[in-house]
Parts: C-alpha cells; structure tokens; sequence
C-alpha cells in the first residue's frame, strides 16, 4: 500500500506542476510578512513600536501576523488549493481513468489528500521563514527599540507553527471532501468562501462557534502561546484531528462506493462501521467542546514564582476599596506562598510585587491562585495566572454591548409609546446576558458564578438606567402617557442587589444606588456623606463611606475643613480600622496641601554630589518621579525635556528624581537620559516615597520658591494643560 500510495503521489505531483498550486502555497506564506515588512519601511522607525512588556522582537513579529494568516490567507490557500486539485481530474474524468489503471482508491483519494496537507504545510513553513528573514532586513534599515530582544526563540515558533498546522486539518479533510464530492469547481469554491466569510462575521460579532471546524483556526491564529492550564495541544485543535479523522472517513467511503447510500446505508456491517464512528465522533467532539467550572479550593491559598532579576523581598496583596494591606507574603528563593484564614469576597484585589509592578487579581475564599511575575531588565513586569481563577483573569466585568434602546433615548425616539421602551429595554437585557454566557477561556473554562454574577448587575444597573432616563424623558416630553405596572421592569429592578461590596468601585453602581437612595428618602439631601451615613450600620456602609469620605478629604483644599469633614462622619463608620486608615489619609492630604512645607530630602547625582530639597529655595523646582522599569515614566520623559527646554529661562529647575531599588539601573539609564534636566537619587527611597504619598509612578511634584507645596500631583508634561497650570504657578509671588 506505501509503495503504490508513493508512486501515485509522484505522479500527483506531475500532473500540477502547471497548475501553479504549490506556486499558490509558496506566494501565501511569504506574502503576507512581505506586505507588512515593505509598508512598515516606509512608514519609518516609529512604524514598529514596542510593547510594553519587552517581548522578543521576531516574537512579537510572528504573533502580530498570525491571526490574520490563519483567518483568512491559509482558509484562502486551502479552499483554492482543494478545489483545483480535485477538478484536475473532474473536468478530464480522471477519477475514472485512474481506477482503471492497477493503484487503490486508497492510494488515489489520499495522494491528492496528501499533496494538499503538504502545501498548506509549506506555506506554514515559509509564513515563519519570511517573518525571520524580512523582520532581520527591516532591523537593517532601522534600529530596533532597546525594549525587543533580537534573539530568535525557534522553540516558540516551531510550537506555534506546529499548533497552527494541527489546526488545519480539520479544515482540509472538510474541503477536500467537499471538492471530491462535487465535481462542479464553482459550487466547492462558493460553499468553502461561504463558510469562511461566516465565520469571519460571526468572529467579528463576538459570536464563537466551538463546534464549527473553521474555528479552530482562529483559536490557534490568536493564542499562539497556547491556553493557561499547561496543555501541548488545546481542545479546539484536538477537536480539528477529530474532525479531519471523520471527513475523511466519510470522504473516502463516499468516493469509494459512489454515492451516501452504497457507502453507508446498503450493507449491515458499513452501517453499523458508520454509525460506530459517528457515536464515537460525537462524544469526542461532546467532550471537547464542553464547558468547564473550576472547582473551589479547600481552603484559600495564594502562591507564585518570580522570575525577575529584580530584588522583591515581599508581595503585597491590597484590599481594593479601602487600600488596606491584607497579607505581606514574605518571598524566598523567589517563591511565596500563604494560606489566609478569614472570609475573603470576591471581588479583584492589587498585588504589588516591589516597588516595580501593581496588578488585579480576582479572587475570593476557598481559592487556589497560583502568580507567576516575570520582568527582566527594563522592562514591564507582567502576572500570569493559574489555578482556580483562570478564566475570571482572563477577563474584566461584563455590562453589555451596544443597545438600540440606548441609541432610540439618545435620539428621543418614539418617547410617547412606553410598551416600546420596555419590550426593547428587555430584549437588549436578555441579549447581553446570553452573551455574557457565551464568554469562555481558550481552554473551554467558564467563569464561575460569583464572578458572572457581578457582570449580571452590572448589566441589570445599566438597563435600570435606561428605565430611569426614558421615565424622565417621557416626564418631560409627554406627561399623560400612563404607564401600566410591568412585571418583568420590576423584576430587572428587583435584581440589582444594592449593598454589593464588589461593585463599590464602580462608578456607574455608585451613581445608581446613590439616586436610589436619593429616590426613596423623604428629608432633604445636603451630599452624599450624609446620604450614606443615614444608611443602617453594616460593613458595606463603612466601605461606602470610607471611599467616599477619603474622595471628599482628597478634594478639598484647606486643612480646616478637612479635618471638620473627617471629625463630622469618623463616629458614622464602626469599623475603627477604617476610621484609623481614613485618619492616616487625611494627614498625608494635610501635609501636602498647597502652601505646606515641602518636606525636605537629601539625594546625590551620577558624580556623587550631594543635594537637599531645600539647597533650591528661592527658584521654583518641578520633580518628576521614575523609575528604570517604569514604561509610562519613559513615555513621559520626552514631553518632560521639551518642557525644559521652553522653561529653563524661567526661574525654575526641572529634576527627576529615581527611585529604582538598584543604583546599577538607574546608572544603566542615564547614559540616555537628558544630561540639562538635573538627575538625582534619593538616598533613602522608602522615606521620600512616604514623605510624598508617592504610591505610583510617574508623579510630578511642583516645589514654590519659599519651600512649600505648590502641586504634590502636577499634571502629567504630556498633557495639554501642562503650560497653562505652569505658566499661572509662575506668575505668582511668594515672600521668601
């Protein structure tokens, strides 16, 4: 059988030599890195930008590309490819000249089968080759940024390739049966462009078809790493071997005997085979495609691994509405682990690796959340998640897409007809909702339903919003209209749970259950302090009224009315230690209120001179706060010059001040750096950053002549507004 099926793959291989197929495969593996390379080289050296975690630049390369490769150029190349083969031999009748001839069907059907995997195989092959050569001739042309690595990782692209081939076949078989089976060469072409372009839209609609074979290669294109729990192969790519195994079963029974009912219908024993295959075809595919939950945890764990060469003695792990630390997860060998006892709700909560990476986690009790943190060099640190919160971090809160009842309020469409506004707002709820379900990891995880419940408010909030506008737009415009009661608004309604902890970072939440307060209290509202401070004492009160009693502190200007604000509603919230942390924020806004005295520093530049904050008194000084690993300080740090360079005939000095843990990579930056600004390091980092509230970077501190605070949070230099706040700080007199 091997000796035949080989003699007839070579004759295969003679009859296309003219027909240009491989030509075909050869042209759609390098044409695609070909047209982004040659636009990119006249575009110019900013035309490739680097991301903010400072992957591998032919990485980076190959995975920009290869969703649009596998989406539509290999679909493409294997729809041409296995209707031109086929009608080779249909148009001549050379199906039936070959079976005169002393070779196997077996060896006839595959042959072919055989020359079309072989071509989409070399235009996989070539798609890697031509991102490597032509990605190394535009580095010819123009330098890389410093944050790509020019090291080629073959490992990762030989996987990637590997996966994306795989995902292939499922797609082959299908279309070379299709070609097989009809003869006629426009009617296989329009039924394979048909399934391309339905799943293009279908993709495009946020729609995924687990089931359809055309999906696999999608779910390849855009995870080019593969999923999150380990898997060499994910499931829509096992999926495609099972589908290409059952096509081709079914492709070559039906060439062999010539038709559906000879092939699988008129004997027993093929029917019972055919039938035994499609059972076993069906739960293979049942399996694969199924959803999963994962489970929860006996207990609540959080461990993880650095892989860093930076100095990270402890993670943070940070409650989100009050800032509070939780844990201090002590690190040793570059590992940690911690077991936390008490009731943890779900919700995101900051882990803070150092001083060099701040990140949301999802989580809540009887987790097991496994963290791995990379960041070598300058670059972004990223968090990678595992265990039993895969698919929650893989995604943020749902609340809809976009809704026609939205568009019609916007409009004042058709005001006076209220059944019209509750069938929409409805529809477009119920809408949102299935599609929330339809939301899944690469790796067929489902969210479990704590988290699908926060999006499920969410979603309620936003359609009770419509509701709410159209009453007071139907008000305005048409107050007769009645409107009669409506089980399923009061059931929308009804749902939204408004003591929700999780949701008490979410502005549009806030605003909700604010105006429903507002809606159903009797007395005269001054603020919304006094609006929550009225609420029945539970911990979702004294969330709510921290946060917004610290945004109230934060807001005002004068240390007087702070304190009378703080001193009003501290004995409003039970919780004491949340009364502790909104006491210790309000002495950090006292301390940098405008007009305070700038507390003084001691640092040293590259030459080892010493300087005090106060050795500048008498001239404004503008500092700037980064960092070598800190990607939105860099960003920054050439608005920042040009701001130097208008400014440096003004009585002002532009700083920046680096807080890197490792004096080594602040040296390492400076060799880029602007030698005009003045470059300084503190000398005890911890303290300064303390001293200035300094949670995060880039932060700009503007210094009046006299010593004292004239903004502890400066606009950001890129920001348009960057001169005209300058410009009016410098046109102010200070008595020195």
């Amino acid at each position: 059988m091997i000796s035949t099926l080989t003699k007839t793959l070579k004759a295969e291989v003679i009859k296309i030599k003219r027909s240009n197929i491989l030509t075909l495969g050869t042209i759609l593996g390098i044409l695609l890195p070909i047209a982004f390379i040659t636009a990119n080289l006249f575009e110019g050296e900013y035309a490739m930008k680097p991301v903010n975690n400072g992957i591998l630049y032919f990485n980076s390369l190959f995975t920009s590309l290869l969703e649009a490769f596998t989406g539509f150029f290999l679909p493409l190349l294997i729809i041409i490819t296995a209707s031109k083969i086929a009608q080779l031999d249909h148009k001549n009748k050379g199906w039936q000249l070959m079976e005169t001839q002393p070779i196997s069907k077996f060896a006839i059907f595959f042959s072919k089968y055989l020359i079309l995997v072989y071509n989409v195989l070399k235009s996989i092959i070539l798609y890697a080759i031509a991102i490597i050569v032509f990605g190394w001739v535009y580095s010819i042309f123009y330098n890389i940024h410093e944050n790509y690595s020019m090291h080629i990782d073959i490992e990762f692209i030989i996987y990637a390739s590997f996966r994306v081939f795989i995902s292939t076949l499922a797609v082959i078989a299908l279309q070379y049966v299709i070609s097989v089976i009809i003869s006629n060469f426009i009617w296989s072409l329009v039924l394979g462009f048909a399934m391309l372009l339905g799943q293009l839209l279908l993709d495009d609609a946020g729609i995924s078809l687990r089931w359809f074979p055309y999906n696999s290669l999608l779910v390849s294109g855009a995870n080019p790493s593969g999923g999150q729990i380990g898997d060499f192969i994910l499931k829509a790519e096992w999926l495609s071997i099972v589908y290409s195994i059952v096509f081709l079963f079914i492709g070559f029974n039906w060439y062999r005997y010539k038709g559906f009912f000879y092939a699988f219908l008129k004997k027993p024993k093929r029917f019972i085979i055919s039938i035994s295959v499609l059972i076993i075809a069906i739960s293979l595919s049942h399996f694969l495609i199924r959803t999963v939950t994962t489970e929860s945890f006996e207990k609540t764990v959080v461990k993880g691994k650095l892989n860093t060469d930076k100095s990270i003695s402890s993670v943070l792990m940070i409650e989100p509405i009050t800032e509070d630390t939780i844990a201090q997860i002590p690190v040793t060998d570059n590992t940690f682990r911690m077991e936390y006892e008490n009731e943890l709700p779900a919700n995101y909560y900051y882990f803070i690796f150092g001083n060099y990476h701040r990140d949301k986690i999802f989580m809540s009790s009887n987790d097991s959340i496994r963290l791995i943190y990379k960041q070598y060099g300058n670059n972004s640190g990223n968090v990678y998640v595992t265990g039993t919160r895969i698919t929650e971090n893989q995604q943020v809160y749902y609340n809809g897409d976009w809704s026609y009842v939205g568009t019609m309020l916007d409009r004042n469409t058709r005001l006076d007809e209220p059944e019209f506004y509750i069938k929409q707002i409805i529809r477009d709820y119920k809408n949102d909702l299935s599609k929330l379900s339809s939301k899944i990891s690469v790796d067929h995880i489902v969210a479990r339903d704590d988290f699908l419940n926060i999006s499920k408010q969410l979603i309620a909030v936003r359609y009770a919003n419509y509701w709410n506008s159209y009453l007071k737009k139907k008000e305005l415009y048409h107050p007769d209209v009645v409107i009669a009661k409506n089980n399923q608004i009061e059931d929308l309604l009804s749902y939204i749970d408004l003591n929700n902890e999780s949701l008490l970072n979410n502005n549009i939440f806030i605003d909700y259950i604010t105006k429903e307060l507002i809606k159903h209290k009797k007395d005269s509202i001054s603020n919304r302090l006094d609006l929550i401070a009225d609420k029945e004492n539970s911990n979702f009160k004294d969330k709510w009224l921290f946060a917004s009693l610290i945004a109230e502190l934060e807001a005002e200007t004068s240390n007087e009315k702070r304190d009378s604000i703080y001193n009003l509603y501290k004995s409003e919230i039970s919780n004491e230690r949340f009364v502790e942390l909104a006491n210790f924020k309000r002495q950090q806004f006292n301390k940098l209120n405008i007009g305070q005295p700038a507390i003084d520093f001691a640092s040293y530049n590259a030459s080892g001179k010493n300087y005090n904050l106060s050795d500048f008194k008498g001239k404004f000084i503008m500092l700037d706060t980064w960092a070598s690993w800190c990607g939105p300080c860099k960003y920054q740090e050439p608005f920042y010059v040009r701001k130097y360079q208008k400014y440096k005939e003004q009585n002002i000095i532009f700083a920046s001040v680096n807080v890197d843990i490792k004096e080594s990579s602040w040296s390492e930056d400076l060799v880029e750096m602007n030698s005009d600004i003045l470059q300084i390091r503190a000398k005890n980092i911890d303290s300064f950053m303390d001293s200035y509230c300094i949670n995060s970077i880039p932060r700009f501190i503007l210094i009046a002549p006299d010593g004292t605070i004239a903004n502890s949070e400066f606009t950001f230099p890129s920001n348009k507004n960057f001169d005209v706040l300058l410009d009016a700080a410098l046109e102010k007199n200070y008595d020195l």
